[in-house]
């Protein structure tokens, strides 16, 4: 099964729009951190929303106050019950 086949399987499943805190954050974290337009848009919705990011790109690791999941490991992740996940 291909990780976006295991992905749509979670339950809960939420798209986030893109804002303008988004941007505003995404800038500041391409500043910061030299990332792509899209790993600071991606990093950003996830930090406002303080919600985890899903990547295998450990580039993430770095920021304070993001989790990262990573999709290879999808098999070992267990969502809770009543948890919302936001994409």
């Amino acid at each position: 099964m291909s990780v976006l086949s295991r992905l749509k399987t979670l339950k809960n499943l939420e798209i986030l729009p893109l804002s303008i805190d988004v941007l505003e954050k995404s800038v500041e974290l391409r500043k910061l951190y030299g990332l792509s337009i899209f790993d600071s848009i991606h990093a950003a919705t996830c930090l406002l929303n303080n919600v985890e990011i899903i990547s295998s790109d450990s580039i993430f690791d770095k920021f304070k106050g993001l989790e990262r999941i990573d999709p290879r490991n999808f098999e070992s992740f267990k969502q809770e019950k009543d948890q919302v996940y936001k994409f």
